[in-house]
């Protein structure tokens, strides 16, 4: 009874706040057929690629039918050690995804100039096992790439949302 009660509670409390899940955000309407453009073989393509789908946006292959151009300038992947065992090997890293990008309407309007997008994880290794240290590196760098095109995405519906290209004026003078 009591265990009840406290649920009501609560969802009173949050109902009366205004608060509310925030949802899938549509994308801007100047994204709603995209097309990406990364060097070849970019897994941060594919991935973008994805939750451009999921986000109800249509992906186009080639030139002519899209209404923007996401272009991804540069991705780099690095890593530094952070800290040493008494043998002197590696036993934690830091690695860091940068991505560059930009958005640019199909009549040439630039919807986003050139940003960065930076997803940094700490990774533990344990030396003695080497074959599940690449594994799971692979499965760390993929969650990263996830997390930058959610990232790219989230500043794109941002920026070029809040964007609106110039429309043509029609020719009658008003």
């Amino acid at each position: 009874m009591l265990r009840s009660l406290l649920v009501a509670l609560v969802i009173v409390t949050l109902t009366g706040c205004g608060f509310h899940l925030r949802g899938a955000q549509p994308l801007p309407e100047a994204m709603a057929r995209t097309q990406v453009v990364a060097p070849g073989g970019s897994a941060l393509r594919y991935e973008l690629e994805a939750q451009l789908r999921g986000a109800g946006g249509e992906v186009v292959d080639a030139a002519g039918g899209e209404s923007a151009v996401l272009t991804l300038h540069g991705e780099k992947m690095r890593s530094r050690i952070l800290s040493l065992d008494t043998l002197g090997r590696a036993r934690e890293y830091a690695l860091t995804l940068s991505v560059a990008y930009s958005l640019i309407a199909a009549d040439g309007t630039v919807l986003v100039p050139t940003q960065n997008a930076l997803v940094e994880r700490d990774w533990r290794v344990d030396p003695d096992s080497v074959l599940a240290q690449a594994g799971e590196r692979e499965v760390i760098e993929r969650e990263m790439r996830q997390a930058a095109a959610q990232q790219i995405l989230r500043r794109l519906r941002a920026t070029a949302g809040a964007v609106t290209p110039a429309q043509p004026e029609s020719g009658n003078g008003q």
